[in-house]
């Protein structure tokens, strides 16, 4: 629960922001099979943008996102 919590608020949605680009820039930097990284990249930049907590429906008890 403590983790949702996390991830839920501002230092957690800027931690998701910089996860998800520094994914995508080493996706995109790398090149060839590397590119994975930025389709995977996207979630956490997508999911820290909108403020979406993908996790927060499927822990019972856990509360929507700030």
């Amino acid at each position: 629960m403590k983790l949702v919590t996390f991830m839920s608020g501002r230092v957690g949605r800027v931690l998701r922001v910089v996860i998800g680009v520094a994914l995508i820039v080493t996706g995109l930097y790398k090149g060839g099979a590397w590119f994975i990284l930025t389709a995977v990249g996207l979630a956490p930049f997508l999911t820290g943008v909108l403020n979406y907590c993908p996790l927060t429906p499927l822990l019972p008890g856990s509360k929507q996102c700030k």
